[in-house]
């Protein structure tokens, strides 16, 4: 079963101890607050709306149920703290009359209402408490943006996340506005009896307002009532026309542009622009292959689904397109308990942002289809929570682990730390029922028809999947191999194990505080299934090149053996950052790798050779074999290390040594945690770096856990090459311990 509402309760509630640190007043305007910094970019207005929004939807629950989850507030404190974080987002905004605290206004551009998106929950709620001053501005805010996003915003989409034009999640977003606001133009240009006998709807039929949405969905695309103009603009037919090509253009694949399903009395192919997602589901967005914003994506639809079906409306047409696809995607590329299984690695802090908002995708799964893998994955991502917050006396969801970053930005720490808070309280809100059809608690007759509704879309959707046999899981997804070929990809889930590797993974930069958010090159991961705390992406498993922005210049190819795969690369590397003036981009390194995926249904083995073409310097040295291993929270802080067949341990080491070590096994096989073996068959003794601060770094060289790496020959400092010098030349097998 999905977890209950006070379940997500009793882990969102704990952050309200801390919350006080990160909210402000405004001088000379005591009604309103703010959380974080105020500011008028993208992440500062983000937050506050998030906090906002989540507040509400707390507010929201049954008081037995926040007196359950030990809320100190009352439901009216903490609507109350919503109410003033709203107003500011509102009077800051294009259309209001204050400044945000870096002396600017936001609105109207690409990312703007995605606060406003996940704060919609809250929103819906805190509506019934605004005064007409309120309302008045919350119509002026969605008519400017409606605006921008119908006169001035192209709608474009490209796989290709390099040329610049790969937008799954923001046409999601922003279709979901446009399509929110003609139901709201509805709810504010005219007067509508509630009662089902003036809407001419049968008892036992679907809701009341249903009628009304589907009338406005099936009228002519001139629809121009005065009384459902907006300001003057576009009617909610043409927000509809416009809503529904943004959507539908989000979870789009190449295959739509051939696709005649009828969307709102047009083709798909007719709506279709791009696709975002390559024929195979890969997703690259940020330019490498991303499996945590493909989770975004469902995020947002989500907060679509659920807002509709609070308003008692079905979803909007097209809102069914390709999701069950991407979903079964998802699910193949998800732990057991829940983490992310990022084969194509994170730009982002780990166990944060897009680990946060799977939760989203989840809720709507279970909604949708009962989905009993989206219930495990949401049962286990609270446990991952509470492993956390039990280390965080303050309430914070992330502070000890992430105590170095909040060091180096406070901008970063109120933004992760509101993740959590946004998901929990959301989630909280959604399994109370509050979302059920008019905010009835319990399910109704009604509620039972917009479920129907929904599956007469998924049965006109030529992208829905079957649904999973009961019992079945997503480990063992069939066909157990995926290859994509535009990554050079390849991820093989077999009972117990995981193992893949990606030639275009994000494998972060070379140093502290260096940013450099495209930074690509080959990752693997071959590990437990049920050992997610063992997975750490950053170029796992490869050679890591100390260069100032090493970019692989190259060629994969990948294919199926029987029982596994096989996977090579080879290519030039070259320093993309050069310090000289007039530095060239040169080709300094030639590399050829490769690994497959032996029959055993547990073990991969490895090569890695790297040669000197043109002289060059290796600015933080090297590191060959480069098995990472995190020893941080969600393994007790504790790893046990031992050689060969000795059962005796060589080491067990534990987080954040006071300064860095090298440790010798004088051997050249380990195995760690008894779950993870590490061969090298090169003949050379493997070694563990203990480094004295954290790795696993984010694009901008901010830091997230305590990693530990095994590996072969190494040098922490500086290093020059010249032509024809090897620097590794190595082949290693990892196998899983049953």
């Amino acid at each position: 079963m999905f977890p209950a509402s006070l379940d997500f309760a009793r882990a969102a509630v704990p952050f309200l101890r801390a919350l006080p640190r990160f909210v402000r007043s405004v001088p000379g305007e005591p009604s309103l607050l703010h959380y974080g910094s105020g500011e008028s970019g993208h992440w500062a207005v983000q937050i506050n709306q998030q906090v906002a929004g989540a507040l509400a939807c707390l507010a929201s629950l049954p008081p037995e149920t926040l007196a359950e989850a030990g809320c100190a507030q009352s439901a009216a404190e903490l609507r109350d703290m919503a109410l003033a974080m709203t107003r500011y987002s509102l009077r800051t905004h294009r259309t209001g009359d204050l400044d945000c605290t870096d002396g600017k206004k936001w609105g109207r551009h690409w990312i703007s209402v995605l606060g406003y998106e996940r704060m919609i929950p809250g929103l819906d709620l805190l509506r019934e408490f605004f005064t007409a001053d309120d309302e008045a501005r919350l119509r002026a805010l969605v008519e400017c943006e409606c605006d921008y996003r119908m006169n001035e915003y192209e709608l474009v989409a490209d796989p290709d996340a390099s040329t610049g034009r790969n937008k799954p999640e923001s046409n999601i977003w922003n279709g979901a506005f446009l399509l929110r606001a003609a139901a709201m133009m509805r709810e504010w240009g005219a007067e509508r009896s509630t009662s089902r006998q003036d809407e001419g709807c049968d008892v036992g039929a679907v809701p009341p307002k249903s009628h009304a949405w589907r009338a406005l969905e099936s009228a002519p695309a001139n629809l121009d009532q005065p009384a459902l103009t907006l300001g003057g603009g576009a009617a909610p037919r043409q927000l509809l026309e416009r809503g529904t090509d943004f959507l539908v253009n989000g979870l789009s694949f190449p295959d739509d542009a051939e696709n005649a399903t009828a969307v709102l009395g047009k083709s798909v192919r007719e709506r279709f622009v791009g696709a975002n997602f390559f024929s195979d589901c890969a997703l690259d967005h940020h330019g490498y292959l991303n499996v945590g914003y493909a989770y975004v994506c469902l995020s947002n639809l989500a907060l679509l689904y659920f807002s509709f079906k609070r308003r008692g409306l079905p979803p909007p047409a097209g809102f069914m397109h390709n999701l069950r696809r991407v979903w079964e995607w998802c699910k193949r590329c998800t732990f057991p308990d829940g983490r992310l299984l990022r084969i194509g690695g994170d730009s982002r802090a780990r166990y944060t942002y897009c680990q946060a908002f799977a939760l989203q995708g989840w809720h709507l799964a279970w909604d949708l289809w009962r989905d009993e893998d989206a219930a495990r994955f949401a049962r286990g991502y609270l446990a991952l929570v509470a492993r956390e917050q039990a280390e965080n006396p303050d309430g914070t969801f992330y502070g000890k682990r992430l105590a170095a970053m909040r060091a180096e930005s406070p901008w970063w720490e109120t933004r992760l730390e509101c993740d959590p808070l946004t998901v929990l309280a959301t989630s909280a809100h959604w399994a109370a029922g509050e979302c059920e059809c008019g905010a009835a608690r319990s399910p109704s007759r009604a509620g039972s028809a917009i479920r129907g509704a929904v599956a007469d879309a998924a049965s006109a959707d030529s992208s829905v999947l079957p649904a999973r046999a009961s019992g079945e899981t997503a480990a063992l997804a069939d066909p157990p191999l995926w290859i994509g070929a535009y990554h050079g990809a390849a991820l093989l889930r077999t009972p117990g194990a995981v193992r893949s590797v990606v030639a275009r993974a994000f494998c972060g930069p070379t140093r502290p505080n260096a940013r450099n958010f495209h930074e690509t090159g080959p990752a693997a991961l071959c590990l437990p299934e049920n050992r997610s705390d063992l997975a750490e992406w950053s170029g796992n498993l490869f050679s890591f090149i100390g260069l100032r922005g090493p970019k692989h210049v190259g060629s994969a190819t990948v294919e199926e053996t029987p029982g596994g795969f096989r996977w090579l690369w080879e290519g030039d590397i070259l320093e993309d950052n050069p310090l000289g003036e007039g530095e060239d981009r040169y080709h300094v390194l030639r590399r050829r790798c490769s690994a497959e995926a032996l029959p055993d249904g547990r073990t991969m083995r490895i090569s890695d050779r790297i040669e000197c073409i043109k002289e060059t310097t290796l600015p933080v040295g090297f590191r060959a074999l480069n098995l990472q291993i995190p020893n941080d929270i969600y393994n007790g802080h504790k790893r046990v290390y031992t050689a060969g067949d000795q059962s005796a341990p060589i080491c067990e080491t534990s987080s954040y040594p006071p300064a860095g070590q090298v440790i010798e096994t004088n051997s050249t096989f380990l195995e760690i945690d008894g779950a993870l073996r590490v061969r090298s068959l090169s003949g050379k003794r493997l070694r563990i770096l203990r480094p004295a601060g954290q790795g696993a770094y984010c694009y901008n060289g901010l830091t997230s856990q305590y990693v530990e790496t095994v590996v072969t020959d190494f040098s922490l400092e500086s290093k020059h090459l010249m032509p024809g010098d090897v620097l590794v030349d190595e082949s290693y097998e990892v196998e899983v311990v049953n």
